[in-house]
């Protein structure tokens, strides 16, 4: 009984090791990829980050990006048959 626990933490170990150290290769493979090819997005927007800009522009863009993803989500509840009418006395047999 004895070997057969120690057989399996020796096992888990082996495998949580193998595991981690398979992460931490991906993470090393990820920044060297970034170190030898820089994302061009991040240039591009440290240009607009520079670039004076007024406040109300930003919070009208943000305000109409919002009933934008509002609308689409009403179209997309629509279609998909949740608005239907519901009866509001189903509520009070749960009391």
């Amino acid at each position: 009984m004895g070997s057969d626990v120690l057989i399996g933490l020796r096992l888990s170990v082996i495998g949580l090791s193998l595991t981690f150290l398979a992460l931490g290769l991906l993470i090393l493979v990820m920044v060297l990829l970034l170190r030898f090819f820089p994302d061009k997005g991040v240039a591009g927007q440290k240009n607009l980050e520079t670039e004076p800009t007024n406040a109300e522009d930003i919070d009208e863009q943000r305000l109409e990006e919002m009933a934008v993803a509002l609308a689409v989500g009403i179209c997309l509840l629509e279609r998909g048959g949740v608005m239907e009418y519901r009866d509001p006395s189903l509520g009070k047999l749960l009391e």
